[in-house]
């Protein structure tokens, strides 16, 4: 069958109007990418039975031009700062409309091999998971502390669970991996807050206290510039000492962005 694959149920949309094609017993349904979109075209109970059921895929055919689905694919992706899940989801339909391997998308659209691995690792959370990253109630960070539990025998139980637990009660990242630590029966993380006093005069610099809040301080900042240079890596990020020695200049560089004049 021409044009026929399997696409995540997520990135399908029903706009409501009436459908030309209708086949009931048909196990797939037929789409249009209609402005960086799948438009339902036919069979909408086999649509809507498959999302109530929480399937993750559904089979389509895409009644449009596969060549130019990529290229809208490939440009999305490349140009547009998309939600994570998202991301992961075009990722994977390019590999399935084009069939082309990961350097060869990592070259194109001027990513690492890497980049593009971890975001296709989202793909292999639950669908609750997939459907509240999509919605924006989940950061792509909740997801990836709950495919720490990926292989256990009650993953898609937890990750159900564990979604709605922070949903109800707005869990930090930090508390969800404390309560998956639980169920893992690890060490919890020891939740470091740090509070820096302000300093007025160089001479309160030399108290203890002081000392060891920006010594603190200082590890944090770095700890978050590798969090970002690893979630982006044309990002360039340099911290040097400001005017007086006792002060930071941070300098934060978009790598490979053409800029439009």
């Amino acid at each position: 069958m021409n044009n026929a694959y399997k696409l995540s149920i997520l990135r399908i949309f029903d706009n409501g109007e009436q459908l030309e094609k209708e086949n009931e017993l048909a196990n797939f349904c037929h789409v249009k990418y209609i402005g960086d979109k799948y438009i339902l075209q036919s069979n909408r109970d086999y649509y809507t039975r498959m999302a109530k059921e929480g399937h993750k895929y559904i089979n389509v055919i895409i009644d449009s031009d596969i060549n130019d689905v990529v290229t809208e694919l490939v440009v999305k992706v490349s140009t547009q700062i998309l939600n994570p899940m998202e991301t992961a989801f075009i990722y994977e339909e390019i590999f399935k409309l084009a069939n082309i391997a990961q350097n060869v998308l990592a070259n194109k659209i001027g990513k690492t091999q890497g980049a593009i691995s971890n975001k296709l690792r989202l793909l292999k959370l639950p669908f609750l998971v997939q459907r509240e990253i999509i919605k924006g109630n989940l950061k792509e960070r909740h997801g990836r502390a709950i495919l720490t539990l990926a292989g256990h025998e009650q993953y898609e139980e937890h990750a159900r669970a564990l979604t709605i637990k922070v949903l109800e009660e707005n869990l930090r990242v930090v508390d969800l991996e404390n309560e998956i630590n639980i169920i893992l029966g690890k060490p919890l993380i020891k939740d470091v807050k740090v509070s820096v006093k302000e300093i007025k005069s160089k001479r309160e610099l030399k108290n203890r206290e002081a000392i060891i809040s920006l010594n603190q301080l200082n590890a944090d900042i770095e700890k978050s510039f590798e969090i970002i240079k690893k979630s982006l890596p044309n990002v360039e990020i340099e911290k040097n000492d400001g005017v007086s020695g006792n002060d930071y200049i941070i300098n934060i560089v978009l790598k490979d962005i053409n800029k439009e004049t």
